[in-house]
C-alpha cells in the first residue's frame, strides 16, 4: 500500500506492521498516526504501545510537535477564511497538545529509566564493583600481566584497536559510513549533491521541504546530514521573522491581525508560517534520522568490542582472589556508604557526595599504596548512632522478609509496614 494514500483513518485502522512499515520511509504517515492515537480512539492497542515503546517514543514526540504546528497552520487559516471546519480542527489541536504533554512525560519517565539501568551506573552503585575497580587501580602492573594472559589465550589483543576520534557524533557516523559500517553507499547522486554549490544545495532542501509527497531521499545519506541540517537552520532562521514566530524554534501564536494586512500579504504570512511549521518537520525529520544512525554506529562498536567485554570483570575478579586481605580492607571501607550498613548497594545520597567519596578514595589508596590497610582507620561516613540504626534496620526487614516467606504477610503489607517504620524513626 502506497504509504502516501493512508489517512488518520487508516492508520488508526490498520495492523501496527502495516503502519510501522510505512511511517519508516515516510515521517507523514508518523504524524497521522500520532493524531489517529490522540484523536480518534479507540486505536489499535498494538499501535498505541508501538508509538509509546522505548525505541519509537522520541519519534512519537517529533510527529506530535509536528502535528501541532500543522493543526494550529490550519485553524488559524480556518479561522481568517471563516470556515466552518475551524472547531473541528481546534478540537484536534487540543488533544495533539494533550498527547503532546503525555508524550514528553513518557520521555523524561524513559530517559530517568535508562539512566538508572546503564551498566555503568549500576557498577557505579556497587559496593563489590567500586572495590575490585580500587584493587585494580592499586594492582596496575599485575592486573595488566593477568589481562595480557587472559587475552593471549582468547587470541586477542591486550587491547581494544582504538577507531579514529570523532570530533562528534554526526561525525562518527560519517566515518561509519565511509568504512562501510553503516549500510549507505555513495552512489554518483549523493556525491554530486556534496560537492554542489551552497546555494544549488539549499534549493534542493528547500524544493524538499515543499514537496510533502516527493521526498529527496538523497538529503537523508549520512555523508549530506551536515549540509542538510546547515541548510535548514538557515532556511528557518529567514523565514522566522516572515512567519511572525515567536523563535527560531517554535511558532508561537499570531500576534497580529490578519484582516489588517491585506487578503495577499495575509495569505502570503500564511503561507510562511505553513514553510515554517515544514521547516520544523524536516529538522525533526533529521534528528529522528541521527538518532537511527547513532543507534546503528554503536551497535557496530559493541559488536566491534565483543572479544574484550568479559576480560575487564576477569582481572578485577581474579585481582580479588589473589589479595583477598586487601579486597576485604576495601569492601570494608565501604560498608558505611551502603543503602544499610554494610550492603553491597552504595546510598546514591551518601556515594554522589564527590568531595567526600574523593576523601575516602583517596585514602584507601593510600593505605594500600604505604602498607597500613591491616590497620588504617578511616573516618567514617556515619556517626555510630546511625551505624547502629542501619543494622536495626537490617534486622527488622529480614524479619519482614522471612514473614513474606513463610506466607505470614503479603508483599504488601511488609512495604506497608516497612513504611510506617520509617516514618516513625524519621519523626523521633
Amino acid at each position: 500500500m502506497e504509504s502516501r494514500g493512508l489517512s488518520v483513518a487508516d492508520c488508526g485502522r490498520l495492523p501496527t506492521g502495516v503502519v510501522a512499515e510505512a511511517a519508516e520511509s515516510d515521517f507523514e504517515v508518523l504524524v497521522r498516526t500520532a493524531i489517529a492515537d490522540a484523536t480518534r480512539p479507540p486505536v489499535r492497542r498494538s499501535t498505541r504501545a508501538w508509538l509509546r515503546s522505548l525505541e519509537m517514543h522520541l519519534d512519537w514526540v517529533d510527529a506530535l510537535l509536528f502535528a501541532e504546528g500543522e493543526l494550529q497552520v490550519a485553524v488559524e487559516r480556518l479561522s481568517y477564511q471563516r470556515d466552518p471546519r475551524v472547531e473541528a480542527n481546534e478540537n484536534r489541536l487540543r488533544w495533539v497538545r494533550r498527547a503532546l504533554a503525555e508524550a514528553r512525560a513518557l520521555a523524561n519517565d524513559y530517559r530517568l529509566e535508562v539512566h538508572r539501568s546503564r551498566e555503568d551506573v549500576r557498577d557505579h552503585l556497587d559496593a563489590v564493583h567500586v572495590a575490585q575497580r580500587w584493587l585494580r587501580r592499586h594492582f596496575t602492573e599485575e592486573g595488566d600481566l593477568i589481562r595480557e594472559a587472559l587475552c593471549g589465550k582468547a587470541g586477542i589483543a591486550a587491547h581494544v584497536p582504538k577507531p579514529p576520534d570523532a570530533r562528534d557524533g554526526l561525525h562518527a557516523i560519517e566515518m561509519a559510513a565511509a568504512s562501510g559500517a553503516i549500510d549507505a553507499p555513495l552512489t554518483t547522486a549523493v556525491s554530486m549533491l556534496i560537492k554542489a554549490p551552497w546555494e544549488s544545495f539549499r534549493s534542493a532542501v528547500a524544493r524538499d521541504i515543499n514537496q510533502q509527497d516527493a521526498r529527496n531521499t538523497l538529503l537523508r545519506h549520512p555523508l549530506l546530514l551536515r549540509r542538510w541540517h546547515q541548510a535548514l537552520l538557515e532556511l528557518l532562521e529567514e523565514c522566522t521573522p516572515r512567519a511572525h514566530a515567536v523563535s527560531a524554534r517554535a511558532l508561537g501564536d499570531l500576534e497580529i491581525d490578519l484582516y489588517v494586512l491585506g487578503h495577499a500579504e495575509a495569505m502570503r504570512t500564511l503561507n510562511n508560517r505553513r514553510f515554517f511549521v515544514a521547516v520544523l518537520q524536516r529538522l525533526a525529520e533529521y534528528e529522528r534520522t541521527v538518532r537511527r544512525l547513532s543507534k546503528e554506529v554503536a551497535r557496530w562498536d559493541l559488536k566491534r568490542k565483543e572479544p574484550w567485554a568479559g576480560i575487564e570483570p576477569e582481572v578485577q575478579a581474579e585481582l580479588a582472589r589473589r589479595h583477598p586481605g586487601e579486597y576485604a580492607f576495601v569492601r570494608r571501607s565501604l560498608d558505611p556508604y551502603g543503602e544499610e550498613f554494610g550492603s553491597r548497594t552504595l546510598d546514591p545520597t551518601w556515594r554522589n557526595n564527590h568531595q567526600r567519596w574523593s576523601e575516602l578514595r583517596r585514602q584507601v589508596m593510600a593505605a594500600l599504596a604505604d602498607g597500613t590497610w591491616q590497620t588504617a582507620v578511616l573516618p567514617k561516613q556515619r556517626a555510630d548512632s546511625d551505624v547502629k540504626d542501619d543494622v536495626d534496620r537490617a534486622t527488622r526487614n529480614a524479619e519482614l522478609r522471612r514473614k513474606v516467606q513463610a506466607g505470614l504477610l503479603t508483599p504488601k503489607q511488609a512495604k506497608r509496614k516497612r513504611e510506617q517504620d520509617n516514618r516513625r524513626r524519621r519523626a523521633l
